[in-house]
């Protein structure tokens, strides 16, 4: 009988690369299904991971939270609902530890009746604390990105389309330690703006870059501590399903890959201004 496995790949010793294979977790092909997998190492090298897990032959959904303790796997449910799994299912959870190596987590949840919900989980204790940020009433989003400030305080953004004009919309939320706070960065149009990733510098200013349609283009924004500060170029090179992906150096220039067919690279140097977009795998 087939099944689906949540494989874990790493690597032991640097002299020589051996890339050690294990298995975390598996469901019957016949009965379920894992995907969306994110992964992150906490402060002693051991693996942290988030994933969504569908029942079909329940119709039960739950997005998991695995960790490794002296070398077993414990496994939790973050949350679940039930649901037909074609139409109800999470969707993308991204996953950040803190300097404690506590688990923070933002996911998208679709529901059977079209609504998408833009979530925040984290571990408070021994129970996981849920709060919903965000809720459209149709299918018509993107992959949302998840980072943490120097308070260890998360900061989530993510792109939808408002039904009521049609108009693709960045938003961006930070918790300041008591509240939410939201703001829209960026209005776009009726062709989506989506896949934004985002980046925490350490003054705590924001970097995101999404795509953009018509043109087709990669846009880095940024704020200054006053406003927002848009870069762009026209790539030609089309776009990826599942966006851009971005990484502050040392020094907090933002660096990024994006591409379909080509994946491009394009940091930003001491100057301030962006570099060419180099090629790096045709």
């Amino acid at each position: 009988m087939k099944k689906y496995l949540l494989i874990l790949v790493f690597t032991l010793g640097f002299s020589q690369i051996n890339w050690q294979i294990e298995i975390a977790d598996s469901v019957h092909t016949d009965s379920g299904g894992i995907g969306w997998a994110s992964l992150k190492l906490d402060s002693l090298s051991q693996p942290r991971i988030v994933y969504y897990q569908s029942g079909w032959d329940t119709n039960w959904v739950r997005l998991i939270y695995l960790s490794k303790t002296q070398g077993q796997w414990i496994k939790e449910t973050v949350d679940s609902s039930y649901g037909y799994t074609t139409t109800n299912y999470y969707v993308w959870p991204d996953l950040c530890l803190d300097r404690n190596d506590h688990p923070h987590i933002a996911f998208v949840h679709r529901y059977s009746d079209n609504t998408v919900k833009l979530f925040y989980a984290n571990k408070v204790t021994n129970y996981w604390s849920i709060q919903k940020l965000d809720s459209i009433p149709e299918p018509r989003w993107s992959k949302h990105s998840l980072a943490l400030d120097t308070n260890d305080y998360p900061v989530i953004t993510w792109a939808y389309r408002s039904p009521a004009d049609t108009v693709w919309r960045i938003k961006y939320f930070h918790w300041d330690g008591i509240s939410w706070n939201s703001e829209i960065i960026y209005d776009g149009n009726d062709l989506p703006d989506f896949c934004p990733s985002l980046a925490i510098d350490f003054e705590n200013r924001p970097h995101i870059v999404y795509y953009q349609r018509n043109p087709d283009s990669v846009k880095y924004a940024f704020w200054n501590g006053t406003d927002w500060q848009f870069w762009g170029d026209r790539t030609n090179q089309g776009m990826g399903n599942y966006g851009p992906f971005l990484k502050l150096d040392s020094s907090g220039y933002p660096h990024f890959i994006h591409g379909w067919a080509q994946i491009m690279f394009t940091g930003m140097g001491t100057s301030g201004s962006l570099k060419p977009l180099e090629l790096l795998v045709p």
